[in-house]
C-alpha cells in the first residue's frame, strides 16, 4: 500500500476515491500490519464526517492508541465507518463517569473495554485476597462498568484477559492451580458469566493462540509505551473488534454462498462424474468431506447454504444425488444455481431468491478470478479470501468472522427448512393469477404474545438484524428492552405466522412506547399526553406481501385503543436498506406530520380503520 498516494488523495479532495482505493487494499489483504494502522490514522477524520458513522469509545486497562487506528482501518475493510475516542491510559471507569449525561448527537453507539492482566497479577503476587476473591473483585468493577455505559444508551464490546507466559509457576501448574493461567481463565469465564445480555464477548485467549503469544505481543512495546500488542496483534484483534461491531450494527451474515468444483469436492464433475470427484479416502477428499461438514453445521446453526456454480445444472446436481461420499445433500441448498453467466449475477438472483439483502451474502470459491468478478460487480457481497488447499478450507471460513452470532436461537435450527418450504409456497404462487385468490388460499393464520421471558431473546435477535423491513432500525440489547417495556403503557408484540405449507415461526415484532420513554423532544411533542410511539416496527422479508403486516398493526391499534391511547405516532428513518417501508405508514393510514432528511413523523387517531388482510388471528 502507497500510503503517500493515500495521504495525498485526501489532501487533494478526492476522499470517496480515496476511501474506496483503501477498502479495496484492505479487501486483497495485501497490506502490512504496519501499513493498517497507519492508513486507519490517515482514513480516521475523513470516516468520521460520514453520514452513517458509528461513534465507538475505547477504554483501556493499557494504551489502545495503535490498536484504535487498526480498528478504524478493520471496520472500513468492512465498509462500517469509525468514529473511535480513547480514554486516557488506565482510566476506565473514570472517563465513564465524566461522560455528560446527555451527549445529545456525539451519543457513543459502542463501549469496547480492553482489560489488562497487570492489575490481577500483581493482586495475586501481592496475596491479596485468594484467586477466587480477586475475581470476584474485578467482576464487580466491570460490572459498575457496564452499568454505566449502559446508562448512555451505548452497546458493549467486552474483550477478555490474557497472559503473555505462564508465569512463575509454569504451564502446568500454572494451570492447575492459583497461577497467572488459572487466573485469567477463571476470569474470562467469570465475565462471560455477568456480561449483560446483547453484549459481545471476544477470547483474548483464544485469538492470541491463533497467532501466538510470541507473535501476537511485544514487550519491548510494552514497556515503553504499556500498549501490550505487537503490530500484528493489534491489527488481530482489530479484526475481531470490528466483527464484533458489524454483528452489533448489522447482525451476522445470513447465506453462505459455495462454489463445488474444487470446493466442495475435488475435480471437475463435469469430466469426472459423480463418482469420480474426489471424496471421502485420500487427503484431500477428506479436507473437502470435512469442508462439507462444517458447512453443514452452519446449515444446522441457521446459515442459509446456496450454491453458485459454473456447470451444467444436471450435472452439478448429480454427486448430491449420486454419490455417497457427499455430505452436503439438495436439501441442505436453498438457492442452487448453476450456469455459465457471472457469478455476481449469481449473487444478486439469489438475494432476490430469498428475499435478502446481497450484503447478507458471503461468497466462497477456490478459483481467485471468480473471487474478484464479484468484488469488482456485487461489491456488497462479502468475499472470503480462500486458501489453495482444501485443508485450510474450514479455518478460513472459521477466521472471516461472517459467521459469528451474539447468540445461537432454537428459531435458526429451523431457517433452512422455512426457507425451503418457501420455495413451495413460490411453485404454488406461480398457478394463481390473482395474488388475492392465492393469499386467500394460504390459510393463513398468526399468534400474537406479549414480548416475555421465553421469547425476548428472539426479540432482540430481530432488532440485531433486521436491516429492510424496519421502520427504525433501533439496534435495542436486552436491557433496552426490559427498560421501554417497563413503562405501564408501553405495548410489546411479537407475531408468529403459519399456512398451510408449515410454520414461519416469530417474524415480526413491534414496540410502541410512551412519550416520557423517549428523550427526544420532536417525538414527546408528536405523541402529546395520551399517544403511543412507535419505537420499532419489523417483519422478516421472507413474508412481505402476505399482509402480515397489516393484521400486526390492526392489533396494535386495538391494543393501544382499548387502555385508553388516543394516537400514534409513527417514525421513519431513512437508511440504505429499508427503503421498502418508506411508504408502510402511509399506507396504514397515517399522516405524515414531520419531514426533515431521513426522518419522517407520522400519526394516526384512534381508533382507526381496520386495514384488509388475509391473516386470521388466532
Amino acid at each position: 500500500m502507497n500510503l503517500q498516494i493515500l495521504r495525498q488523495m485526501f489532501q487533494d479532495g478526492n476522499r470517496e476515491k480515496a476511501l474506496a482505493q483503501l477498502r479495496r487494499l484492505l479487501a486483497e489483504d495485501a497490506c502490512s500490519p504496519t501499513d493498517i494502522a497507519l492508513a486507519g490514522k490517515i482514513a480516521s477524520p475523513y470516516l468520521a464526517d460520514k453520514p452513517d458513522v458509528r461513534r465507538v469509545m475505547l477504554l483501556g486497562q493499557c494504551t489502545t492508541t495503535w490498536l484504535r487506528d487498526a480498528l478504524v482501518a478493520q471496520a472500513w475493510k468492512q465498509e462500517i465507518a469509525l468514529d473511535v475516542t480513547e480514554s486516557e491510559y488506565d482510566t476506565v471507569l473514570q472517563s465513564l463517569l465524566a461522560l455528560p449525561e446527555d451527549d445529545g448527537d456525539r451519543k457513543t453507539d459502542v463501549f469496547v473495554f480492553l482489560p489488562w492482566n497487570q492489575r490481577i497479577r500483581f493482586q495475586l503476587a501481592r496475596n491479596e485476597g485468594a484467586l477466587s476473591e480477586i475475581v470476584q473483585r474485578e467482576t464487580g468493577f466491570w460490572s459498575q462498568v457496564w452499568s454505566r455505559a449502559e446508562r448512555h444508551g451505548g452497546r458493549i464490546v467486552q474483550i477478555g484477559y490474557d497472559y503473555t507466559g505462564p508465569g512463575p509457576m509454569g504451564l502446568h501448574a500454572g494451570s492447575r492451580f492459583d497461577g497467572d493461567i488459572r487466573l485469567v481463565r477463571r476470569m474470562n469465564d467469570a465475565l462471560r458469566n455477568a456480561l449483560p445480555r446483547g453484549a459481545y464477548f471476544i477470547d483474548l485467549e483464544a485469538i492470541s493462540g491463533n497467532i501466538g503469544r510470541q507473535t501476537f505481543y511485544d514487550a519491548r512495546r510494552y514497556y515503553w509505551t504499556k500498549q501490550p500488542f505487537s503490530d500484528a496483534g493489534a491489527v488481530e484483534l482489530a479484526k475481531h473488534l470490528a466483527d464484533g461491531i458489524r454483528i452489533l450494527k448489522n447482525g451476522t451474515k445470513k447465506v453462505l454462498v459455495l462454489d463445488l468444483d474444487n470446493t466442495l469436492w475435488g475435480g471437475v464433475v463435469g469430466d469426472l462424474g459423480p463418482l469420480g470427484v474426489e471424496l471421502g479416502e485420500g487427503i484431500e477428499g477428506e479436507a473437502f468431506r470435512d469442508f462439507q461438514r462444517f458447512c453443514k453445521e452452519l446449515s444446522q446453526r441457521g446459515v442459509l447454504l446456496a450454491v453458485a456454480s459454473k456447470n451444467n445444472d444436471a450435472d452439478a446436481r448429480e454427486p448430491f444425488e449420486k454419490n455417497p461420499d457427499m455430505i452436503l445433500k439438495l436439501d441442505d441448498i436453498v438457492s442452487f444455481h448453476a450456469h455459465w453467466m457471472p457469478k455476481s449475477g449469481s449473487m444478486k438472483s439469489i438475494a432476490k431468491e430469498l428475499n435478502l439483502g446481497i450484503d447478507s451474502l458471503v461468497f466462497f470459491d477456490d478459483n481467485p478470478a471468480e473471487r474478484e468478478e464479484v468484488r469488482q460487480n456485487a461489491p456488497e457481497v462479502a468475499v472470503v479470501d480462500v486458501p489453495g488447499e482444501p485443508w485450510n478450507y474450514v479455518s478460513s471460513l472459521e477466521h472471516s468472522g461472517y459467521f459469528e452470532t451474539l447468540a445461537v436461537t432454537e428459531a435458526d435450527a429451523e431457517r433452512t427448512r422455512q426457507y425451503k418450504v418457501e420455495g413451495e409456497r413460490r411453485s404454488f404462487e406461480r398457478s394463481f393469477t390473482n395474488l388475492d385468490d392465492y393469499l386467500r388460499s394460504l390459510e393463513m393464520f398468526a399468534r400474537v404474545a406479549p414480548i416475555e421471558e421465553t421469547n425476548i431473546q428472539r426479540v432482540v435477535q430481530l432488532l440485531g438484524k433486521t436491516n429492510q423491513f424496519n421502520v427504525t432500525t433501533r439496534r435495542h440489547d436486552e436491557a433496552a428492552v426490559r427498560r421501554l417495556l417497563g413503562f405501564s403503557s408501553s405495548v410489546g408484540r411479537t407475531f408468529e405466522l403459519a399456512d398451510k405449507f408449515g410454520a414461519h415461526g416469530l417474524i415480526a415484532l413491534a414496540l410502541l412506547v410512551p412519550p416520557e420513554a423517549v428523550d427526544d423532544s420532536e417525538l414527546r411533542e408528536a405523541a402529546g399526553r395520551n399517544g403511543l410511539i412507535v419505537d420499532s416496527f419489523l417483519m422478516s422479508c421472507r413474508v412481505i406481501n402476505r399482509t402480515a403486516e397489516d393484521a400486526l398493526m390492526n392489533h396494535l391499534f386495538e391494543a393501544a385503543a382499548e387502555i385508553g391511547i388516543e394516537k400514534l405516532v409513527g417514525e421513519y428513518l431513512s437508511t440504505a436498506k429499508n427503503a421498502i417501508v418508506a411508504d408502510l405508514f402511509s399506507r396504514f393510514g397515517f399522516t405524515p406530520v414531520l419531514n426533515r432528511g431521513n426522518r419522517f413523523l407520522y400519526e394516526i387517531l384512534l381508533p382507526a380503520k381496520p386495514l384488509t388482510t388475509f391473516v386470521h388471528l388466532e
